[in-house]
């Protein structure tokens, strides 16, 4: 079995190391958190057959999923980068680069770090501006609670997102099923997990509607609305006044419901 690892050829010696190193991370999640092969399955999204076959070694891991590698590394607390150094060289990297931190923040990250992450950037920002006084952090306690949007208000902000997906499509001179393509295309569309880009592709031809349960789910795993994130980086074309303002107030609610925060400026979390 090969190596799809396209930065080195892997020799027989080398894949057997490889997969060693892959079953050691495997027994390590499983005595971190004290859990069965089953419940280890369940929690990278394999079946017991397959942690079976990775446990007996015929497997090499990087001929696993991406996802399924994103979702040990958080169960080892380490970066996928991390991760895969360890099949590597059998360390883990102990040093970080902006890649390792932006793939983190993609896929990793909940929406409980937000607020540190926000907090970090800011006081980053103003290092490189040379402001020394103290200004307002990105985001900031409060006391009042936002209003919740209403189950009307997310559904009708499920069709303003489906109406701009085909506002992109007509602006970019594309039919549905390439708009659909360059959504895929985008870097932070490859962070989302398979069953939420079927959720989104439906949301977005309007084979569904948007619910309170899918912006609850999307928020949670992924700190802000993963399909707006996408828009701002799949075409120049401009949301509608309308939709950003019911986005603003979808953003606002979810994150004081899963935080306890409101962040000042709904856009950092899109930058």
């Amino acid at each position: 079995m090969q190596s799809k690892n396209p930065n080195k050829t892997t020799s027989e010696g080398d894949n057997a190391t490889e997969i060693r190193r892959f079953i050691e991370s495997l027994n390590q999640a499983m005595v971190m958190h004290n859990i069965s092969q089953r419940k280890l399955g369940d929690e990278i999204g394999v079946s017991i057959g397959t942690v079976t076959k990775y446990l007996r070694g015929e497997v090499n891991p990087f001929d696993v999923r991406s996802r399924i590698t994103r979702n040990l590394a958080n169960k080892l607390g380490v970066t996928t980068e991390a991760l895969y150094k360890f099949y590597d060289t059998g360390e883990y990297k102990d040093t970080l680069t902006i890649k390792d931190i932006e793939s983190w923040i993609r896929s990793t990250s909940e929406s409980k770090d937000l607020p540190r992450i926000l907090s970090a950037l800011s006081v980053s920002q103003k290092k490189l501006q040379g402001e020394d006084s103290p200004k307002p952090k990105v985001v900031v306690e409060k006391n009042v609670k936002p209003p919740k949007p209403s189950k009307s208000e997310i559904v009708k902000f499920g069709k303003l997102l489906a109406d701009h997906f085909q506002r992109i499509r007509k602006y970019e001179a594309l039919n549905t099923r390439e708009t659909w393509q360059l959504f895929l295309k985008q870097d932070y569309a490859k962070s989302l997990t398979k069953e939420h880009l079927d959720e989104i592709q439906d949301v977005l031809t309007g084979e569904i509607e948007l619910t309170p349960e899918i912006i609850h789910s999307y928020g949670k795993t992924y700190g802000r609305c993963p399909i707006f994130m996408v828009f701002s980086r799949m075409s120049d074309l401009k949301p509608t006044a309308e939709l950003n303002e019911l986005h603003e107030k979808i953003v606002i609610w979810h994150c004081f419901d899963l935080t306890g925060q409101i962040p000042e400026q709904v856009t950092a979390l899109y930058e």
